[in-house]
């Protein structure tokens, strides 16, 4: 049995999955570091950093990986700007918001250039956060949409010295999720067009929210229907 089939929820076996076999990864904001400890001890990657803010999920992680005897090939971090994890082949930030994850992006943008991609999960603002890739010229190469209890978009980009430009319903919807529609593409529209309609029952109908909302749920209509 691979150790992702122990270790990984749904969401980051989806993540585990996107990964190039044979490329030395970067897992920004590791947590408990489940993912890059399956990723070596399963022999996708040969060497993998763990990378936090604190030394707290650092030495949670530490344990994982003395319980799978990675100690050799994964390496545990506090973020810094001149360390190994900036000239990997790609970087992980998954799991966090959308206001740490630009401020992780902006911060480190130097190193993120050179990249050959970057994967993020973002639980919060995810049109937001397509729109903000756009404006970094961080092109989006691939999009999963995965459900494990929530709804994950997840997204990889690659940087490119060219701008481009996203419609607004691929910034809600994502252009590769839009253009496959793979399930669980519908049912996570229709999710939307139920918050949508909860928060436009919550509000007077004057609320200067009102007529965003409206586009917005009309263009997840229009997408499953």
């Amino acid at each position: 049995m691979l150790i992702k089939d122990k270790l990984l929820s749904k969401r980051l076996a989806t993540i585990y999955k996107w990964i190039n076999q044979g490329d030395v990864i970067a897992d920004i904001g590791t947590d408990h570091g489940y993912l890059i400890a399956a990723l070596v001890a399963d022999q996708v990657c040969p060497k993998a950093f763990g990378v936090d803010n604190k030394p707290g999920p650092l030495q949670q992680a530490a344990k994982v990986m003395k319980a799978y005897h990675l100690e050799a090939d994964v390496e545990l971090t506090l973020a810094m700007p001149d360390h190994a994890y900036h000239h990997v082949d790609g970087w992980v930030i998954a799991g966090l918001g959308y206001e740490t994850i630009t401020k992780i992006i902006d911060e480190h943008f130097q190193s993120i250039k050179k990249l050959k991609y970057v994967i993020i999960q973002s639980n919060t603002k995810v049109a937001q956060l397509r729109s903000y890739l756009q404006s970094k010229n961080l092109h989006i190469v691939d999009e999963k949409l995965v459900f494990d209890e929530f709804y994950y978009p997840m997204i990889k980009v690659r940087y490119q010295n060219e701008p481009y430009r996203l419609k607004e319903v691929e910034k809600l919807l994502g252009p590769v999720l839009l253009k496959d529609k793979v399930h669980p593409f519908n049912d996570y529209c229709e999710h939307i067009i139920s918050q949508i309609d909860g928060i436009l029952n919550e509000i007077p109908p004057n609320h200067p929210r009102v007529l965003e909302l409206q586009r917005r749920k009309q263009s997840f209509l229009t997408e499953i229907n």
